[in-house]
């Protein structure tokens, strides 16, 4: 086994959805990715008592425009919801997931994936198609913004791109009054045409409480796109809780199980090579998960 596979085999993420890569990422990438793990892990830690009263803030959206980018979870590529854009203005909008139907408290916290650019340019955040919240693309990474009947809009970043865009959670604390137990909340952003990538962009992830309720968020995605290519064959290095040592985990490909490897005892993590001999090319534009 190579020095650098070595190196960054500690750092794969048990449960991070990627695509397949044809070469090996440098140590310090996995580094990198371990930092940005860390961060998710300790804010799932600081809102543990939390979680469970939240409501993840994507839920679904009919809107025909999706783009590719990269994600706060692996890196890999992920659609977010973009804008649309009608005499010079741009609209972003989706829905959230239902609040429960038992729901009796004074407000409901929403949270979901979201990307912020920069360059200062200013949105307008509506809820059921009313404006309230003026936000604005900044390069700082926690922000919080307080609106009408004591709804706050807050965003903490995990990740800083070489680009200078922040990767991390929204969240909206909405009063009762803006919502109806048993149905989700339609949100929407709009904003001026714009010539950069300042949007505050929403990932489609509808199962952010659950990610972080996992304790999945504990290592590094070390090679970026999910598996280091020899020529031959594609191994995906993994690396796990220290406890996981003799457990299973699966290469699953478009949900289809293609390898399993067991894990075993390593240096601060238990560790696993999951290996495919061979792949056709159909696999290549499926996503890659280790579960």
């Amino acid at each position: 086994m190579s020095m650098q596979l070595s190196v960054i085999r500690c750092f794969i993420v048990i449960g991070l959805i990627a695509s397949i890569s044809y070469a090996g990422t440098p140590a310090g990438e996995a580094v990198h990715r371990y930092s940005i793990e860390q961060a998710a892990e300790s804010f799932a830690k600081a809102h543990a008592g939390e979680l469970d009263n939240w409501v993840n803030g994507y839920g679904s959206t009919d809107s025909h425009k999706q783009e590719d980018r990269r994600s706060l979870r692996s890196l890999a590529i992920t659609k977010v919801v973009t804008m649309v854009w009608q005499m010079g203005m741009g609209t972003t909008w989706w829905e959230t997931a239902p609040i429960p139907a038992d729901f009796t408290g004074e407000s409901v916290t929403f949270i979901w994936d979201s990307m912020v650019g920069i360059g200062k340019e200013e949105f307008k955040l509506l809820v059921a198609d009313e404006e309230k919240f003026t936000l604005e693309s900044t390069p700082k990474k926690s922000w919080k913004i307080t609106g009408a009947d004591g709804a706050v809009l807050m965003f903490d970043s995990m990740w800083t791109d070489d680009k200078g865009y922040n990767f991390g959670y929204m969240r909206l604390v909405a009063p009762a009054k803006w919502v109806t137990p048993g149905e989700p909340l339609k949100l929407s952003i709009t904003g001026k045409w714009l010539t950069n990538d300042a949007w505050p962009n929403p990932f489609k992830y509808g199962d952010t409480i659950e990610w972080l309720k996992t304790g999945r968020l504990v290592a590094a995605f070390g090679a970026a796109q999910g598996g280091i290519y020899d020529g031959s064959a594609i191994t995906f290095p993994v690396a796990a809780r220290p406890q996981w040592a003799g457990k299973e985990v699966q290469l699953r490909n478009g949900g289809e199980v293609v390898a399993t490897a067991a894990l075993a005892e390593g240096e601060g993590c238990s560790q696993a090579d999951v290996e495919i001999a061979s792949y056709n090319v159909d696999q290549l534009s499926r996503p890659y998960e280790i579960v």
